[in-house]
């Protein structure tokens, strides 16, 4: 009797834990994307007026202003869909982006919104050409999730992903890249002194360890986690939101703030490998095209297809890329025309 009485209180147990553990997992989760269109003339024209004006500002120190920084490839389509196809369980995708629109994109779809610059960003920031700016206001979108995937429009899902592998249920994953965040550098690099600055500052206030980049992936952020960085670090918040563009003095908020949550209990680092490939698009195409068909033959379940200041972008180069998104990601989504 007293058996089946503890063998019954066990399945009860397993039981309650079981739709704990699911009612945890089961939560929604948003997408956002940054985005911009460099190409747009009007665009362009709006970096010009004020690139001179903030050199000055900042005593001629270099800003990321390189049209690299801007281009636009329409791999956001391509993005939105692998989204569509490979985490079906998303509930709603958000496109942050300044006074702009995809060309492609359809509105009233109910799945897919474009969020502008000036409804997330306090206007004496504005206009921003800095992405570290504009990732410190992400948590400023109304009605999003919790627990949101930041993507840049350079990164896909390449396979079937499931909310496990960015959260357990309560924390979120930081997952790093492997590679060590030094403590200075000797050259201008300002993604790399934006991540030196962070470092010194948490083995300020933390420990001093040897910390890594992130994973250059889809990223999960806690939206009430970067509430509170802002809050203990405002000098920080302050001073990088009022850069008009990327530069050596900036934090970089995401990382910030994925190790101020590991750090305060909100973030995991999760050292467990996750299906994925990076790579820079090459002026030798025919690296490009092998990189795509390392995509095709492992079908990671990440994917980033970046570029750098040295891509020069060809009619050819173009044309692959675009062939190679329409073969992995054929189905046209709700939101495009």
């Amino acid at each position: 009797m007293k058996i089946a009485i503890i063998t019954g209180l066990f399945i009860i147990l397993i039981v309650l834990i079981y739709i704990s553990y699911n009612k945890k997992t089961n939560e929604p989760i948003d997408v956002v994307y940054t985005w911009v269109d460099g190409n747009d003339p009007n665009h362009k024209r709006k970096r010009g007026q004020y690139i001179n004006g903030e050199k000055n500002k900042m005593n001629n120190i270099y800003l990321s202003n390189a049209d690299t920084q801007f281009n636009d490839y329409d791999t956001l389509k391509y993005s939105i869909r692998s989204i569509l196809k490979y985490a079906p369980w998303i509930r709603r995708i958000y496109i942050v982006t300044d006074n702009q629109k995809p060309k492609w994109f359809k509105e009233g779809n109910g799945k897919v919104y474009i969020i502008d610059h000036k409804d997330i960003i306090p206007e004496r920031f504005l206009p921003t050409f800095n992405s570290h700016t504009i990732e410190y206001h992400l948590h400023n979108i109304p009605n999003l999730s919790e627990k949101f995937l930041y993507l840049n429009d350079d990164t896909m899902i390449g396979n079937n992903i499931l909310t496990k592998d960015f959260t357990n249920g309560k924390k979120i994953y930081l997952r790093t890249n492997g590679k060590k965040v030094p403590n200075k550098i000797n050259f201008t690099n300002n993604y790399m002194s934006s991540w030196v600055n962070m470092n010194n500052i948490l083995n300020r206030d933390y420990k001093n360890e040897g910390r890594e980049f992130l994973l250059h992936q889809a990223t999960i952020c806690n939206k009430n986690v970067m509430k509170k960085l802002i809050k203990d670090y405002k000098d920080e918040y302050e001073k990088t939101s009022n850069t008009k563009f990327r530069n050596k003095t900036n934090i970089p908020p995401v990382g910030m703030s994925l190790y101020y949550g590991l750090y305060n209990g909100y973030v995991e680092l999760n050292r467990k490998k996750i299906s994925n490939h990076y790579f820079k698009l090459d002026n030798d195409n025919k690296k490009n095209i092998n990189n795509f068909n390392i995509i095709i033959d492992r079908k990671p379940k990440l994917v980033c297809i970046n570029d750098s200041n040295s891509f020069k972008p060809t009619v050819i180069h173009i044309r692959d890329l675009t062939n190679f998104l329409e073969l992995y990601y054929p189905e046209k989504s709700i939101c495009e025309k």
